[in-house]
């Protein structure tokens, strides 16, 4: 319910490295018509490449995993809404119980 009610858009990924959830704003914010869609298209809701050179799928599921050893880190990332307009976000990554496990929630904030 907090998750839903924040102006942030939120995104879990469990830690086999999968996408398993969103709020509604990160579904907003990239303007797909459901969570599914957003998970389903994720890695496509970036250019290839992020400004420091580095091959954004890649790149992404580095600081996942990164994430998940340090406990949390916070970077600037360019992300693409289904239109394929650009969305300069300010990310934070935190690792989070979940059941039994962890997960990792990212935290983005429009930064236009």
């Amino acid at each position: 319910l907090m998750v839903e009610a924040m102006p942030l858009g939120c995104i879990f990924w469990n830690e086999k490295g999968n996408l398993v959830d969103s709020n509604e704003e990160a579904v907003r914010l990239f303007g797909c018509q459901d969570k599914k869609e957003l998970l389903e298209n994720f890695y496509q809701l970036s250019p290839s490449v992020q400004p420091n050179g580095k091959d954004s799928e890649l790149y992404c599921r580095e600081l996942i995993l990164d994430t998940f050893i340090k406990g949390n880190l916070s970077f600037d990332w360019i992300h693409l809404n289904k239109a394929g307009e650009t969305i300069p976000v300010r990310v934070s990554l935190v690792r989070v119980p979940m059941g039994e496990d962890y997960c990792v929630v990212i935290h983005m904030s429009d930064q236009r």
